[in-house]
């Protein structure tokens, strides 16, 4: 699979196939961590067909889930991972964020 990464090829499978497909090790990993069996994880990236469900490009995801409540949110990489936690998940300062950014764009161009 590694192989599609670096070719940029969003690989979309039947279910069965992408179940296969996920590492025994992180099946065991994300039903301790995040309380979601292979299947679950699997039809999450069926769903998402293998992108960020933030930035929707193709790259390696993590289980994106709520600090308050445990509940998986979703498949997102590390960069978004990265980026919404340094915000503490919160909606409104990365909104305010992203509001900053695109005024100071308007005025550079």
């Amino acid at each position: 699979m590694a192989d599609f990464f670096a070719r940029g090829i969003a690989l979309v499978m039947c279910t069965s196939c992408t179940v296969a497909s996920v590492d025994p090790l992180l099946a065991v990993r994300i039903r301790q961590r995040y309380g979601i069996t292979a299947v679950e994880y699997a039809a999450m990236l069926l769903d998402q067909h293998n992108l960020c469900a933030v930035c929707e490009k193709l790259r390696p995801l993590h289980v994106d889930h709520c600090h308050i409540t445990g509940k998986v949110r979703g498949l997102v990489c590390r960069p978004c991972n990265t980026g919404m936690g340094m915000f503490n998940d919160d909606a409104d300062r990365l909104l305010a964020a992203a509001e900053y950014i695109t005024y100071h764009k308007d005025m550079m161009d």
